[in-house]
């Protein structure tokens, strides 16, 4: 009787570690599953932001080459450079 109860005892115990370890792996998948979702965040700000900049300037240099063609004018870089 006195086996059975050491065999449940170390049986407990054993589960008991490694529900431990369950926990500490799921908590540190959790913290690897935020750091990467905020780097995507940062990255998608940086993304967004370059986009922008670059639509605003493709439609300036859009406007320039229709404002140099609709002024029958050659859309050269000095000309366009000029008109800024």
């Amino acid at each position: 009787m006195n086996t059975d109860s050491q065999h449940l005892q170390q049986v407990s115990e054993e589960f008991q570690h490694m529900v431990e370890e369950f926990f500490l792996v799921q908590s540190r998948y959790s913290a690897a599953i935020k750091e990467i979702q905020t780097k995507l965040e940062i990255l998608d700000d940086e993304f967004q932001k370059l986009h922008s900049f670059l639509f605003s300037a493709l439609c300036a240099f859009l406007s320039l080459c229709k404002n140099a063609t609709l002024k029958q004018c050659s859309a050269t870089l000095s000309f366009l450079s000029s008109d800024v």
